[in-house]
């Protein structure tokens, strides 16, 4: 276990211990990734792009995750290509967690490898994952179970194969209520940090 896993599964334990007092709620098994991080891309070995091959890169991306979602039982999900290429994934929270859950619905498994499998093959990239959402009216168990369900959504797409240099998370209370998002950003030469930065 790297040390970055061993920080980052510390800090998801210490938050899903307060957010269950009073909650009876299983926990995720596997550990999430220490995608909030990274700070620096400088000799960490991650791949980029010449800016001149953006756009055909991450028209590949978008072509290849419209191909899945079209082969999955996943008609919630929204698949969108951005101006600077980045493709967001978005769904309501409900196709990945039941009411005040932080455990990935079975029912959502199949179409997220999928979509990792996509994501870990087109490998110059940052995988942004957000939780969004107040399930209960309690901001701070509401704070907490977003955390959670970020961590745990990001988590298995690190468990699939996206390496956990490229990942990030969050969870909100505040920004798009009830929505799942995955954002997928270019890591462009030169503008390394940008493809880290969260657009929150």
């Amino acid at each position: 276990m790297s040390m970055k896993l061993f920080c980052m599964l510390s800090l998801a334990a210490a938050l899903t211990a307060c957010a269950h007092q009073g909650v009876g709620e299983s926990q995720a098994a596997s550990e999430p990734p220490a995608a909030n991080a990274i700070t620096n891309y400088v000799g960490l070995g991650v791949e980029s792009l010449a800016a001149k091959v953006v756009t055909d890169y991450m028209a590949g991306e978008f072509k290849a995750l419209n191909k899945v979602l079209a082969e999955t039982d996943a008609a919630k999900w929204q698949l969108t290509q951005l101006g600077d290429g980045s493709i967001r994934l978005q769904a309501p929270t409900s196709m990945g967690f039941d009411t005040d859950s932080a455990e990935l619905r079975p029912v959502s498994l199949d179409t997220l490898t999928k979509i990792a499998k996509v994501a870990q093959a087109f490998n110059k990239t940052t995988v942004h994952v957000f939780a969004n959402g107040r399930d209960a009216t309690a901001i701070a168990f509401s704070q907490s179970l977003s955390d959670r369900r970020a961590a745990a959504l990001a988590t298995y797409l690190n468990v699939q194969g996206i390496d956990d240099l490229r990942l990030r998370f969050e969870g909100s209370v505040n920004a798009n209520p009830g929505v799942l998002q995955i954002l997928i950003k270019p890591i462009v030469t030169g503008a390394e940090p940008q493809a880290w930065m969260s657009p929150t």
